[in-house]
This record gives structure tokens, sequence and C-alpha cells, in this order.
């Protein structure tokens, strides 16, 4: 049995189910949100992963926009909710329209989306064969400081670039894995805060040939190579930190 992360395929459907026929039936796979929108499938990804076994779907911020929405149809109406600040926020914003027209034309209440939602993991904690505790959610944080609310599971980015944090030497060794920051949008990220790639800095950074960041001095890594645009997902295994390179094709690449 192997056990993977993904992130961050936003609609695309092939890749989804090169995915889906690379895993075997005992392998066990995190996604870590925003499995939907942008791309034309988001709606199939998203009950596919819901119904297949091998998946534990974590909740990303275009996930969440989709329960505030639905939350407002549910109150108020379809056509009142397209034009409430979540139906703005998702479906112009942030390219939800397609997902949306995959669930319009679904008899699925907007109530059973909503409450599917709220019941998705906002982190999830998976100790590997070396007794590394690798930490997992959408848009990261560092522990041991747990964020306060869900903006921060699926939608804060302020960790990237902070400072040291008390209470690190008292933690046992861990990994923070996420998505949601595009691994060249992180790049950029790190090096305006002008510390990039010092020595002992925790800004220091690897880039690997798969796409994904390996940073903080390798405590944290960001595994979202932008799908939508790089038409690529990365599968990085939680116990060799082997990536394998999934394109439309198939597997590209595999390697450390």
């Amino acid at each position: 049995m192997s056990v993977y992360a993904c992130a961050d395929l936003h609609g695309m459907g092939k890749l989804w189910d090169n995915i889906k026929e690379f895993l075997k039936p005992e392998d066990k796979l995190y996604f870590l949100g925003d499995a939907i929108d942008r791309g034309p499938d988001g709606w199939r990804i998203f009950n596919e992963m819901l119904n297949d076994p091998r998946v534990t779907y974590i909740i990303g911020n275009h996930e969440y926009m989709m329960e505030e929405f639905m939350e407002q149809v549910a109150k108020n109406g379809y056509e009142d909710a397209v034009y409430s600040e979540e139906g703005m926020l998702w479906l112009m914003y942030n390219h939800g329209d397609t997902t949306n027209d995959g669930w319009f034309y679904s008899d699925i209440e907007p109530e059973i989306i909503r409450n599917t939602i709220e019941d998705m993991p906002l982190s999830c904690t998976y100790i590997n064969k070396e007794g590394v505790s690798i930490v997992m959610c959408h848009a990261g944080y560092t522990p041991p400081h747990i964020p306060a609310s869900i903006h921060d599971f699926v939608w804060n980015r302020d960790h990237i670039t902070a400072g040291p944090w008390d209470g690190y030497d008292d933690y046992p060794p861990f990994l923070m894995v996420h998505g949601h920051t595009p691994c060249d949008v992180l790049i950029d990220m790190l090096e305006e805060d002008n510390v990039a790639g010092e020595s002992g800095n925790p800004h220091k950074y690897i880039v690997y040939p798969s796409g994904i960041v390996w940073y903080w001095n390798e405590m944290k890594i960001c595994i979202d190579i932008g799908s939508f645009w790089s038409h690529k997902a990365v599968l990085l295994n939680l116990d060799t930190y082997e990536q394998i390179v999934i394109t439309e094709d198939g597997v590209e690449r595999e390697g450390e």
C-alpha cells in the first residue's frame, strides 16, 4: 500500500482519470482541496472523490465557496443566490460557473451539498514510516499553532513568509504539506521577502523537477503545480517522498 497527497486539480478531469488508474485498490490518497472550478469536470471529480474509498477529501477554499453559495440557494432561492455576495465571489471571481453548471442539472438538493462539504475535514495528519507527522490542509499553516478559523485553513497565505515561531523545539518532527498557492507564486513570495535561499534561513527552498517546492528548511511542501494551466498534477508519496507526475497522457515521470 502507498499513501499519497495531491491538490488543486481544478476541474481537470483527464488528470483525475489518470490518477484513479494509477492508484492501486489498496492505496490511499489525501486530496488537499480544490478539485472543482475553472476546468470543465469539477462537479464529476467532486462526486467521484467523495465516493472513492481510497480518497480522504480535505476542504479547499473553492469547496468552501460552493458551500456558502449552496447555503444562499437553500435560504433565498437560486436567482437571488447567483447575485448574492457569495454567488459573485464563487461564480464570477473564482470561476465556479463550470461546477455550478454540473450541479444545476443534477437532482441533488443544495442542503445536501452544503452538509456534505461541512463534513469534510479541515486537516489530516499521517504518521509516515519514518515516524514523521505529516500535517495536511489546503492553505497550510505552521504547527503547533493550529488555525483558529476555517478561513485560515482554506485561504491564509501569511504563514508562507512568517517569521520563526515559538514552541517548535518541543514539537515532534513534522512536515506541513499543502496546496492553494501555486508553486511559482509561492517562490515569488519567498523571493520578494528578500531572504530566500540564505543558509539557515527559514525561507530557504528547493524546487524539484516535478514542480513542487520544499521550503522552510524542509519543514513545508507545496504541491500545487497549477494543474489548470500546467495540465499536470503531482502525487507525493508520504512515506518515500517520491513524486509521481501525472499528465493528461498518463504518468510522465517518477523521481525523488
